[in-house]
């Protein structure tokens, strides 16, 4: 495979700038983003050279311990991996220990938490990695504010990217970890700062299309069964305001109805209905 020819190797240096965030306050010194589409083609993204040439250059990429999956075997959720793990399928095992023994030699990582959204035609998949466990107990938020931030500060090379897509067959792919968590809390003001996010973009069939903050907050209130007025009270506007940024969601999605309009954004967007939600999506700067 020539890597060096696929965006992904041109865009190294400007996404690790945008991770940069991530290592500073977490720890996270490795970020990679996968698009795999329904006949298992697939292209990526990632903060570092070393990672696309080990694991797509030099082909070790059926053996990913999460990107060499088939489209089938994702499903949408919150994942860990650990490196060297132990696998008790002695052939899986053997390449585990290597590719584990190489991650943790070349890139000095072991632990990654992945993050997965699909529907019926894509899986978008997320990866973030340490040599650090801490990681594993990390708010969810952390992960899913940098994924809007990332998806605003980088759409065009999301773009090219996907018109750079590498085909692989059924046999060169296998089934994927499983390893759900469930992460503590923690602060992240600093990382709020870092990761201001203006534009919050869905994905599949509205992978083109964005939410402002002040549209996905009523969005989020609405799901809740508020009405407008009660909506108006708590983000402290006029009624009449929020009948905008509502009739705005209306045309961005072309959906009149109310429920059905939760249920898409709820489907892209899934942090939407974490309690925390107001908190990391608002964050420091406010409404």
């Amino acid at each position: 495979m020539d890597i060096r020819s696929h965006c992904s190797y041109r865009s190294v240096d400007e996404i690790k700038k945008t991770t940069r965030t991530l290592s500073d306050n977490f720890d996270i010194h490795w970020f990679r983003y996968t698009k795999v589409l329904k006949d298992n083609s697939r292209t990526f993204l990632s903060n570092s050279i070393s990672d696309l040439e080990y694991f797509f250059e030099d082909e070790n990429y059926q053996y990913d311990l999460v990107d060499g999956c088939q489209f089938d075997h994702y499903k949408p959720g919150i994942y860990t991996w650990d490196a060297l793990a132990e696998c008790t399928n002695s052939t899986k095992k053997y390449h585990n220990q290597r590719i584990g023994n190489d991650i943790k030699s070349l890139f000095k990582f072991c632990y990654g938490v992945v993050v997965t959204i699909k529907d019926n035609s894509a899986c978008e998949i997320y990866e973030f990695s340490s040599e650090k466990r801490n990681l594993y107990f990390y708010d969810h938020s952390i992960f899913f504010r940098f994924i809007c931030y990332f998806k605003e500060k980088h759409r065009h090379r999301i773009t090219e990217a996907n018109n750079e897509l590498y085909q692989f067959s059924d046999d060169q792919l296998k089934s994927p970890i499983s390893n759900i968590i469930t992460p503590e809390a923690h602060k992240f003001m600093s990382f709020q700062f870092d990761t201001k996010v203006n534009r919050y973009y869905l994905g599949g069939h509205y992978s083109d299309t964005y939410l402002t903050k002040r549209e996905l907050v009523c969005v989020y209130w609405a799901g809740l069964g508020k009405s407008n007025d009660d909506i108006a009270k708590l983000m402290e506007v006029s009624p009449r305001t929020v009948d905008k940024y509502l009739e705005a969601v209306r045309k961005k999605l072309n959906c009149y109805n109310k429920m059905r309009i939760c249920q898409i954004v709820n489907n892209y967007i899934p942090y939407l209905k974490n309690p925390s939600f107001l908190e990391y999506i608002i964050g420091v700067s406010g409404l």
